[in-house]
């Protein structure tokens, strides 16, 4: 069962994990009300994700849940989110938070890095302050960092991420901060205070076991368009059309802004999976595209069908890999695109509750994202280097 305790060499790991959710709208009585509920654990980390609406008082947030907790110097990593996540539960306004202690077994470590519009660079300064805290590479790493930069969704997300393979070389997840559909500002919650343009890791270094997979249920057309000119993100022509006339002729539907963060393109990668980007802005002049990630000429893309049952197929391919783990996990961490609940309305509302059902008794939070970071995990456990995606759930469960 979570919790009972696993022997690592001559030593007992005692991980253990508590999950809530506030959805008061004062942000002190918020944070207040998550520190009380996970005080008596002692937590060594709390995971905190909240909704841009308590941007009013951040300070007021995180000193509620100081003063909840009863100490100070608790290890706090979080982000703004489209909506959180508890469990099966979703909150459009809400903080959802979970405490882990290993006891002492785990040392972890956070480091942030501000004024990050160069997000690679960001991320190999926070690795490089993290393997230095931890005294070595992690054993397990997340990563946030905001998801808006120069008015969209940050573009340079799988270039952050590759950055991190390299530098850490071990199983890593996160994702993309989010706000209400406004992308207009987003915050890492870390060190006391929320942070506007910043990439902040979490590391543990000590007897963990991790199980991370990546899923979406989207289903690519057969036909393949070639990239054959572009400018970093900027997607200008494909397989001799316009951006746009391509995407119309295969979807049967000219793109708007309506359609930012939504629209999928899969990219194939490595093992047989795909990576998914999605549309950030459209100029309506040239037809091009602006997506979630530079794609250069020569890069191969196939639009996605849409349909609202894909919801739960993800939920259910990223839970199948998962069962086939041969550890019992003590909690576990959703990063699921803000665009999957736009898309799928109501049917994204009951795939959460699926998965909720499905993890009854395991502590669980999660935000709804601009961006998703994670592995893809064959039934073996063995896993891929991390990825960035777009309209993906990635679900990592872990234990000692």
């Amino acid at each position: 069962m979570p919790g009972e305790g696993r022997w690592h060499g001559e030593v007992l790991v005692l991980m253990q994990a508590r999950a809530t959710l506030s959805i008061r709208c004062d942000p002190w009585r918020a944070g207040f009300e998550v520190g009380e509920r996970l005080a008596s654990l002692k937590p060594e980390v709390v995971f905190l994700f909240c909704t841009i609406h308590y941007e009013e008082d951040f300070l007021g947030l995180l000193e509620g849940l100081e003063e909840g907790l009863g100490v100070s110097g608790t290890l706090v990593f979080g982000c703004t989110g489209d909506s959180v996540l508890m469990g099966g539960e979703i909150a459009t306004v809400g903080v959802a938070g979970m405490g882990v202690t290993s006891e002492g077994a785990f040392k972890w470590s956070v480091q942030v890095e501000s004024g990050a519009e160069d997000g690679p660079q960001a991320a190999r300064q926070a690795a490089e302050r993290l393997i230095g805290d931890l005294g070595g590479r992690p054993d397990v790493a997340f990563v946030l960092a905001d998801g808006v930069h120069a008015g969209g969704i940050r573009s340079d997300g799988a270039e952050m991420v590759e950055a991190l393979n390299q530098a850490l070389g071990c199983p890593l997840m996160g994702g993309l901060a989010g706000d209400d559909r406004q992308f207009r500002r987003t915050f890492v919650l870390a060190h006391g205070q929320a942070w506007p343009s910043a990439v902040a890791l979490l590391g543990g270094r000590g007897p963990v076991r991790s199980a991370i997979h990546s899923a979406s249920g989207f289903t690519p057309l057969e036909e393949v368009g070639v990239v054959e000119e572009s400018e970093g993100n900027k997607l200008l022509r494909i397989s001799g059309l316009p951006a746009q006339e391509f995407l119309r002729g295969r979807l049967g539907k000219a793109a708007s802004e309506g359609d930012v963060g939504t629209m999928p393109l899969a990219l194939s990668v490595p093992g047989g999976y795909f990576v998914l980007r999605t549309p950030r802005g459209f100029d309506r002049q040239t037809g091009a595209l602006h997506v979630s990630g530079n794609l250069l000429p020569g890069t191969e893309i196939r639009p996605c069908e849409v349909d609202p049952t894909f919801a739960t197929e993800g939920v259910r391919e990223d839970l199948a890999r998962l069962g086939s783990v041969d550890f019992k996990p003590d909690f576990a961490l959703s990063v699921t695109c803000a665009g999957r609940r736009w898309l799928f309305g109501q049917s994204y509302d009951l795939a959460v509750r699926e998965l909720g059902t499905r993890l009854a008794g395991l502590p669980m939070v999660g935000f709804l994202s601009f961006g998703e970071i994670g592995p893809f995990m064959e039934h073996d456990g063995t896993m891929s280097p991390s990825y960035y995606h777009n309209t993906t759930l990635v679900l990592g469960a872990f234990g000692g």
